[in-house]
């Protein structure tokens, strides 16, 4: 971090008005040689050695400063390792005014504030900080554990700090047989624990037989915010900035402007915002407003009179005060939960069915058949809306709806009003010009690639942008008579790979900035909103988020780039800069199969992509993919990716096989399929998973998890695997008789990815246990299996409050939300599960993500402790359904937690991992 001396001065001068002096804190700042460290002293002694004063200039104007500079020089280089509060290597102006601020007397919640540590800062979380200050600038030390003599009955141990205790009890073979503490609060100093000799399930274990004792102790995991992915749109106020994206199921479909703002809408929206406004610069989100039901979107807006209009796909156009949005849940026009505002009138075509809340997705609304433009050219109010497939465009009262007039056009699509009142429609492959006087369409151009939508620019002599779809996805400038006057964007439009940010993809609307410029968004990774200035340069672009439950995975040994999802089949390759904690688009792919399809809704923590690294080269993994697995291989040169290899384990055994890439196409050939016919099968959809080798691992029906293994390479670096096999011959490990329905099927419900891989080849899973429903579930299940699938422990966890009315895993002691949805991944040899939502979900002492060390001993959540120094406690909410997530190992002794949410995807460092304290000891059942 950089910092100026005129601005290091007022943080100063600001805490000087705080406190002049105070009693020294117990790091060695007192540099002045006096007994306790003053900030007006000791402080600006500091500062001016970090800002890099030396000589007279360092004690210049100080009283009582040693007479000779070199004194203070030396005293402070001795002491800069202790200094270095953020311990990046060097003592700088960063920890010289941490150091100012805590003389000051602030609270230590306000030391790191406004400060952007640099990339090499390794204690940068603010409660960190406090305690390494607190405790005299020395780094916090895990403390110790001591378990004393074997009894019969009891444990008694010694701690040489305050922590939180996990214990349990072993047999002889290493099976973990009773816990007694999970992360439970113990004090320094002398505790015992009470066995009964009873193990978890009740049952009384042999009398006098020694067992063995594991306790571990932690100081809880701690959470920081980083910053989040997928959506760059302004953030507001209240509940409005409690998601950042706009929509999920759909992407960006419609954008309108006023003096006022920006306005934007989308499709398919659950549980965010369908709708908001912004400044023109972005800066601010205004307001956000909320769909009425699940699938209920804005299709097209137009702004008329300070009121917006927006077509929505259940065919209702709604209105109401261009500052006046729906709350959350609440309808516009139509009561809901006895809250509604504006009002709406009936758009379909009469005697055209309506469709069902979970039909919105095939209306012809969402379909995008239907446009609507509204303008006032001098007390004269009209509003239009097309009727593709009716060949129709109608004039509307704009307060009731009514038709007041209509014009014949065949397919009609896009509509916009020019400033003399006439209306230019978007048919066919042309645009023509009608008014209610004059019904006889004009044709101002022809010869068009699929237009879609049209805005007309009426401050700048009716100029008109057309957005082509089809084989062309451009955008065209036309004159009022028309023209070509611009044409922006590749022909074909924006291809896989690199991104260009002005070309596009499957344009929804464009809209005139009425300065020359014009809006677009795309339903297309990344799912944008972007402003473009006449000459077809981008002036700004805003992400408005993802599909539903995305999913980030960091490449392997480099977190500063993570793949994911955007649209329904679509990924983007992102790059990181934790500095400026902030991203930027590298890349983007439509991901297919090998016979050319695109794969559906790849990617929403149920069917996902994670990039593999293997012989120096790069994969991305689909794991889930029901019941079929795929991989692509990237090419990072051209930054291309194609399939390279997939398989498909199905019920149906007369469809079993294993396709790998021969000729480097990334299409199957006949010739490289090996197709394999067995008895029974069954896998279970949700349970395929790759490991670091690209081995696969299926969770068969039939109560086993089996092992597809690479035997080696061909010669374009698709993996070769062994033959599909036997059930028996293929088995890699049994499932614990706890994962067993009476029948000896499997039982496993909910985790959509149960099982994570060690770096020394052991295997942990995570299992929901029995199907209650939606996310409930009888049990649930941690497992540890060594690399020959030898069962090492397992936990069984029993069933505890209500949500959805049904029951779900419970940890004893824990108060857990849901049930486990999946396996994170393995840091610092300990186990990460989530389940329904994965976060903090802001109630007291409910836990919605899970750890567990090799020991099975339970850690805690990784958000046991949020930073909110910085941001509020709402950025710490995950809510991804299908608990989409990855953690990784940091340089710097944390982990980085890629979380998943609605519509996007938050990142946040976890530390804490290096103060784990264990030991272990006997004890004697009574």
């Amino acid at each position: 971090m950089q910092i100026s001396l005129s601005k290091y001065w007022c943080a100063v001068v600001f805490t000087v008005a705080v406190k002049a002096a105070v009693a020294a804190t117990s790091c060695p700042t007192a540099v002045s040689g006096a007994t306790a460290a003053t900030l007006t002293v000791d402080g600006v002694l500091l500062a001016r050695y970090a800002l890099g004063m030396r000589g007279s200039a360092l004690t210049a104007g100080i009283r009582n400063s040693p007479s000779l500079p070199t004194t203070v020089e030396s005293s402070i280089a001795a002491a800069k390792t202790a200094l270095d509060v953020d311990d990046d290597g060097a003592f700088t102006p960063t920890d010289a005014l941490i150091l100012a601020r805590s003389m000051a007397g602030m609270p230590s919640t306000a030391w790191t504030a406004g400060i952007s540590f640099g990339a090499a800062a390794k204690r940068t979380d603010a409660n960190l900080i406090a305690q390494y200050i607190a405790a005299g600038c020395v780094a916090v030390s895990a403390g110790t554990v001591v378990i004393g003599a074997t009894v019969i009955g009891q444990i008694n141990y010694t701690l040489s700090k305050s922590g939180r205790i996990s214990l349990a009890i072993y047999d002889t073979s290493g099976q973990m047989v009773r816990t007694l503490l999970n992360a439970a609060p113990r004090n320094a100093g002398a505790n015992s624990e009470t066995w009964d000799g009873k193990d978890d399930a009740g049952a009384a274990l042999p009398a006098g037989q020694t067992y063995t004792v594991k306790i571990l102790m932690t100081q809880g995991l701690r959470a920081e915010y980083l910053m989040t992915l997928q959506t760059t749109l302004p953030t507001g106020q209240g509940w409005v900035d409690r998601e950042l994206a706009l929509g999920n199921h759909d992407g960006p479909t419609s954008v309108a402007v006023d003096n006022s703002g920006i306005y934007l809408g989308t499709g398919g929206a659950e549980n965010i915002a369908n709708a908001m406004k912004m400044t023109w610069d972005g800066s601010k989100r205004l307001w956000s407003a909320n769909q009425p039901a699940v699938w209920m979107g804005r299709h097209a807006m137009a702004v008329m009179g300070g009121r917006l209009y927006a077509l929505q796909q259940d065919g209702w156009v709604i209105h109401q005060g261009v500052d006046e949005p729906n709350w959350p849940w609440s309808s516009v026009g139509a009561a809901s939960n006895g809250d509604f505002i504006g009002s709406r009138w009936d758009a379909l075509w009469p005697g055209a069915p309506r469709p069902g809340s979970d039909d919105y997705r095939d209306s012809p609304a969402l379909q995008m058949n239907m446009d609507l433009a509204a303008h006032d050219n001098g007390n004269n109010p009209q509003l239009v809306i097309t009727h593709r497939d009716q060949n129709t465009v109608q004039w509307r009262n704009p307060a009731t709806g009514a038709v007041v007039d209509s014009v014949s056009i065949p397919a009609p699509m896009g509509v916009a009003f020019d400033a003399q009142g006439n209306v230019l429609v978007a048919t066919q492959d042309r645009i023509v010009r009608v008014s209610r006087t004059n019904k006889t369409p004009q044709v101002l151009v022809s010869g068009l690639i699929g237009p879609y939508r049209i805005d007309v620019d009426r401050a700048n002599n009716d100029e008109f942008v057309v957005a082509e779809r089809s084989a062309s996805q451009q955008v065209k400038r036309f004159s009022a008579v028309g023209a070509l006057l611009a044409t922006y964007g590749r022909s074909g439009g924006r291809l896989d790979g690199v991104y260009v940010d002005k070309d596009f993809r499957n344009i929804t609307d464009v809209t005139s900035d009425q300065q020359g410029g014009f809006f677009v968004t795309e339903r297309s990774a990344p799912r944008r909103v972007a402003r473009f200035d006449r000459a077809g340069n981008v002036v700004k672009e805003w992400y408005a988020g993802s599909h539903w439950s995305p999913i980030a995975t960091p490449e392997p040994g480099n977190p500063n780039v993570v793949w994911m999802q955007s649209e329904h089949n679509e990924y983007v390759r992102a790059e990181l800069d934790y500095a400026s904690r902030s991203w930027r688009v590298h890349s983007t792919y439509r991901i297919r199969r090998a016979d050319g399809s695109l794969i559906w809704s790849l990617g929403t923590g149920i069917d996902v992509l994670k990039p593999r690294r293997v012989n120096g080269k790069l994969y991305l993994a689909g794991d889930g993919m029901n019941g079929e697995f795929t991989l692509w291989s990237v090419d990072e040169a051209q930054w291309s990716v194609r399939p390279i290899a997939a398989a498909a384990f199905q019920a149906d055994t007369s469809n079993l096989w294993l396709w790998a890439d021969s000729d480097g196409d990334g299409f199957a050939q006949p010739n490289e399929y090996r197709r394999f016919s067995e008895n029974f099968y069954g896998y279970n959809a949700l349970g395929l998973r790759s490991d670091a080798g690209l081995n696969y691992y299926a969770h068969n029906v039939g109560g086993s998890v089996i092992k597809i293994k690479v035997t080696g390479w061909n010669a374009i670096g698709a993996p070769i695997y062994e033959p599909i096999q036997s059930t028996s011959l293929m088995k890699w490990v049994s499932m614990p008789s706890e994962l067993l329905k009476p029948n000896g099927e499997s039982n496993n419900y909910g985790s959509a990815h149960p099982l994570a891989f060690a770096s020394n080849g052991d295997v942990y899973g995570t299992f929901g246990v029995g199907d209650r429903g939606w996310s409930a579930v009888d049990a649930g299940l941690v497992v540890r299996w060594d690399a020959t699938g030898k069962l090492l422990w397992n936990r069984k966890l029993g069933v505890s409050g209500s949500y959805y009315d049904n029951n779900h895993t419970h940890v004893p002691g824990v108060n857990m939300w849901s049930t486990f949805k999946n396996n994170v991944g393995i840091v610092y040899n300990a186990v990460v599960a989530q389940d329904f939502n994965g976060g903090n979900n802001g109630y007291a002492g409910q836990n919605i993500s899970y750890v567990w060390n090799d020991d099975g001993l339970f850690v805690g959540g990784l958000f046991d402790a949020i930073d909110t120094t910085k941001v509020t406690a709402r950025y710490y909410n995950l809510s991804s359904e299908n608990g989409a997530g990855a953690i990784v190992e940091d340089s710097d002794g944390s982990a980085l937690y890629f979380g998943g949410t609605e519509a996007a995807n938050h990142v946040y460092r976890i530390r804490g991992w290096n103060e784990f304290a264990r030991s272990s000891g006997q004890v004697r059942a009574p």
